[in-house]
């Protein structure tokens, strides 16, 4: 893990000038060279989004695990309805059609 923060600090060039660019401490910054502590997730995302995806969050933070973003987030289903305006009556709104008895 050394040799990519070193990478890191060389790409912006100094500790404080890593430290600045990515909004955390030098002594942050220090730690992470050092092998004193790792880049946590939150920070990685940060390194990656900075520096355009040249260093990537998997490859600073490995141990996290990541694969759960690489599911598509969730989005609006197709088949629901927008929510009704109120001049609309939602009168029987939510009730499944095979649910209901004919003729009411």
């Amino acid at each position: 893990m050394g040799n990519i923060l070193l990478d890191l600090v060389k790409h912006f060039g100094t500790q404080q000038k890593t430290a600045a660019a990515l909004k955390v401490d030098q002594t942050t910054v220090s730690g992470w060279v050092t092998g004193k502590h790792s880049v946590s997730p939150k920070i990685a995302v940060r390194i990656e989004l900075t520096t355009n995806g040249l260093f990537h969050r998997t490859t600073l933070c490995p141990d996290f695990p990541w694969m759960m973003e690489a599911v598509a987030p969730p989005t609006l289903n197709a088949n629901l309805r927008p929510i009704s305006p109120p001049s609309q009556s939602t009168v029987g709104a939510g009730v499944l059609s095979s649910t209901q008895q004919v003729g009411q």
